[in-house]
């Protein structure tokens, strides 16, 4: 019997445990707008100036084709 309730009081605090850090990783996960704009702002300046042109023997930095020509 003695066996039984130490048992089902450990079930009961892994079952406890399990459903605690369920939440807590949630709750950690869930986007964070400032962040989100953080993220925006740093992705909008990687935008390529580089121009390639026509089809040649130089390699384009920006797709890594062969072009004639690189304008930056």
């Amino acid at each position: 019997m003695k066996k039984k309730i130490s048992l089902s009081v450990l079930l009961l605090v892994v079952t406890l445990s399990i459903v605690v850090l369920k939440k807590a990783s949630q709750e950690t996960t869930d986007e964070n707008p400032i962040v989100a704009a953080n993220v925006e702002a740093l992705a909008t300046g990687e935008g390529s100036l580089i121009k390639c042109y026509s089809i040649g023997c130089l390699i384009c930095p920006v797709n890594g084709v062969k072009v004639a020509y690189i304008k930056e």
